[in-house]
C-alpha cells in the first residue's frame, strides 16, 4: 500500500544536464516526476500492459528487508525540481514510462 516516487531514466539524464548549466542550483532537489503512485497501482498496471492477469500480493515476513520496505510510504514533491529547472518531462508518469518501455523493450 506504500507509494513510491519514480522518474524515467531518460527524464533523469534530461535533470541531470539541466542541473549542470543551472547557475542558482539549490544544494538538495528532489529528483521524481511528481507523481508518486502505490507500489499496487504501478504492478497492476504493468500487468494490464502486458496482457497479464493481475498480480497477488502476500504479506512479506515480518523480520524481512522486504517488510520494512513495504512500509515505507513517501510521497515527495518535485515543486523545487520544475521551478529551479524549468524542464517538462518526457514521461511525465509512470504509466506513459512504462508504455513506452513495454512497447520497445
Amino acid at each position: 500500500n506504500g507509494y513510491v516516487n519514480l522518474i524515467h531514466v531518460a527524464d533523469a539524464v534530461k535533470v541531470i544536464l539541466a542541473a549542470e548549466t543551472c547557475p542558482d542550483l539549490p544544494p538538495l532537489l528532489l529528483v521524481s516526476d511528481g507523481q508518486p503512485v502505490l507500489r499496487a497501482t504501478y504492478f497492476q498496471e504493468i500487468a494490464r500492459l502486458l496482457g497479464a492477469p493481475s498480480p497477488r500480493f502476500t504479506a512479506p515476513d515480518p523480520d524481512s528487508h522486504q517488510a520494512r520496505r513495504a512500509k515505507s510510504d513517501k510521497r515527495i514533491s518535485n515543486q523545487r525540481l520544475q521551478e529551479t529547472l524549468e524542464i517538462s518531462f518526457k514521461y511525465p508518469s509512470f504509466r506513459e514510462g512504462l508504455a513506452a518501455l513495454l512497447q520497445n523493450p
